[in-house]
């Protein structure tokens, strides 16, 4: 099954990342395809005169929920088109065998068209370049096995419109709202790629073709704005078996244009374009173009609307070309979704609280503000903001729906630990914002651990390994901005460390004490419902994660004592870094007393393994 590419984009401030990915796209291809029951004629059809206005065509609209497409009808109607065209400009009479060759260029273009996801994966970080470039093989084996849901002919335009739309509705569907603990980098941010050329050699009616294929993309992110150009060209001649005199040449060119923003403007409206073209030129055995060649033109304009639930209301679409209509349709069906899952997860609408929870006194009261902001234009929104509360003690208004900005007082529960969990939610036709903050009485939790470690390095012959035990003391844990957590303190690691060196043991006694650090971030599980039955109720959950300093080889050594071998000394091993990474990251209750028991394994290679044991106890200030 051909995989499907995308962009990951977090941000932090106005700086952006972008990681690249990829998953099965079968119910998007899907998406690109409908009955065409109108275009059966020629596909010599240029795109619209320069300076021709797309609202020419006439303005379409779609109807909500979206019709289900027809994979085999589109299929068998581009087939049709191609073969209209081939037809109209008498490419059988080409050359013996002409038919034929432009059959198996569409094959491999197929072929081709099939690597953009997983190469588009491999591109390089922005301003590095590419050093992902590698080598197809040269075999004939492309030829049988063009990739499922683009079968010739039709492949090179018709493939690089599937492909773009895919790709493009891809990128769209998986931008999501910015973490500000994800690296970011300065945006926009471009990646491109350069496909290895592909080459194929294949017997014409007794005599020798080669097809020559390549292709290149470049997609670029800007805030919620995408953009993705694919480019394609298919080389095909042939020549006779016993000369080796050219007898004629096909020569492919298919470019994909696709740009947009997710996110909706003031009417609700978000707004992408398209555009392709491409054109197959015949020349005979002098290298003359013969006949008018196969040209084909069209993209469109497509208006998607939210409604005031930020749920998809509208599609409307203003095509351009011959057969613009149809084809927009089919990447309409695809890219409308994906619209619709980007400004709904948090990428278009911003909610800001201030202060962004924190330490409070017991029984304090907070005055908290909230407001709702469109990222893209930097603005403040008047729309409703959903405030709902949890934990102790109580908001003043109570949970309510709220014209944004919105002014409440928190007051504090009554005892250490307590925490209270203030939620606000913005839902419009400018998209879905969410964000929640928690106030912690007496500054949130401790931890403590009780735990062993040991390790062995299997390829020294009776090395008797190292074994101690691990204790975490108690370390006071934070929230801060976005739920993060952070700690620090101290832990303590008591054993013996084994080392053999030829044919002597070695050992050396372990008490130490290190500097730690606890970071993570609070989540949270649902519990069931209140009493009432009006929500769910949720546990709060920690996810953290240990670490360990490793200290100066120059200021903590070990004093080693081998069997029938003189003493020695050893900079410290770093045990107290292995044994955090080892246990890696850890989840449990954020509830008074809860215990919780990791045992982990890694295998650092063949011959090193090392096992880390902790019982976690959680605690209040």
């Amino acid at each position: 099954m051909l995989g499907k590419a995308w962009i990951r984009v977090s941000r932090e401030g106005t700086r952006v990342r972008v990681a690249l990915a990829t998953r099965a796209p079968a119910t998007l291809i899907l998406g690109l395809c409908l009955v065409v029951s109108s275009c059966t004629g020629s596909t010599n059809q240029g795109p619209p005169p320069a300076g021709a206005s797309a609202a020419s065509a006439g303005s379409i609209s779609l109807a909500i929920p979206l019709a289900a497409p027809d994979l085999d009808a589109f299929r068998l109607a581009e087939a049709a088109l191609r073969k209209a065209g081939r037809d109209q400009a008498a490419l059988v009479n080409l050359g013996p065998g002409a038919l034929e060759l432009a059959t198996s260029m569409d094959r491999t273009a197929s072929f081709l068209l099939a690597q953009v996801p997983a190469r588009l994966k491999a591109l390089a970080p922005p301003g590095q370049g590419s050093t992902a470039r590698s080598a197809l093989s040269t075999s004939g084996g492309r030829l049988a096995a063009p990739f499922v849901g683009l079968p010739p002919p039709g492949a090179p335009v018709f493939g690089t419109f599937v492909m773009t739309v895919v790709a493009f509705s891809a990128f769209a569907s998986d931008l999501s709202a910015p973490s500000s603990s994800a690296p970011a980098e300065k945006c926009p941010c471009t990646k491109s790629e350069t496909f290895e050329p592909t080459k194929d050699e294949v017997t014409i009616e007794g005599n020798k073709g080669t097809i020559l294929t390549t292709l290149s993309a470049i997609a670029t992110i800007n805030g919620s704005r995408i953009s993705l150009d694919l480019k394609m060209k298919v080389e095909g001649e042939v020549r006779d078996a016993k000369t080796g005199a050219i007898l004629f040449k096909i020569a492919n060119e298919a470019t994909g244009h696709a740009e947009g923003d997710v996110c909706p403007d003031a009417s609700g409206t978000a707004r992408a374009s398209m555009a392709f073209s491409g054109r197959e030129t015949h020349f005979d055995s002098s290298g003359a173009p013969v006949g008018s060649g196969v040209t084909e033109g069209f993209g469109g304009e497509l208006r998607i609307r939210a409604d005031e639930q930020a749920k998809l209301s509208g599609v409307e679409l203003t095509p351009t070309g011959a057969f613009g209509e149809p084809l927009v349709r089919a990447a309409a069906q695809t890219v409308a979704p994906a619209f619709e899952h980007a400004w709904r997860s948090g990428l278009c609408i911003a909610v800001l609280f201030s202060p962004e929870g924190g330490d409070v006194e017991t029984d304090s009261v907070t005055t908290v503000t909230v407001k709702a902001m469109n990222r893209t234009e930097g603005k403040e929104l008047d729309k409703p903001l959903d405030v709902s509360f949890s934990g102790a003690k109580a908001i003043d208004p109570p949970p309510s729906r709220q014209k944004a900005p919105v002014s409440l007082r928190y007051t504090a529960g009554p005892k250490d630990g307590d925490r209270g969990t203030i939620t606000a939610e913005s839902t419009s036709n400018r998209g879905i914002g969410k964000k929640s903050v928690t106030f912690i009485v007496g500054g949130g939790w401790t931890i403590r651990s009780e735990g062993t470690f040991s390790e062995v390095t299997v390829a020294a012959v009776g090395n008797p390994g190292t074994h101690a035990t691990v204790s975490l003391n108690a370390i006071r844990i934070k929230v801060g901005n976005d739920n993060t957590l952070t700690g620090s303190g101290t832990i303590t690691i008591k054993g013996t460390y084994g080392l053999a060196i030829a044919e002597f043991s070695c050992s050396a006694p372990i008490d130490t004490t290190l500097p730690a650090t606890v970071t993570g971030v609070l989540g949270s599980i649902p519990a069931g419902t209140t009493s009432d039955g009006s929500r769910p109720q949720e546990i709060p959950v920690l996810k953290l994660t240990i670490h360990v300093a490793t200290p100066s080889p120059t200021d903590d050594r070990i004093s080693m004592s081998c069997t029938d071998a003189p003493a020695f000394s050893l900079p410290y091993p770093g045990i107290g870094y292995r044994y955090a990474l080892t246990l890696g990251e850890l989840e449990i209750f954020a509830l008074d007393g809860a215990r919780k028991n990791f045992d982990r394994s890694v295998h650092g290679n063949p011959e090193y393994h090392a096992t880390a044991n902790v019982t976690l106890v959680m605690g209040t200030p």
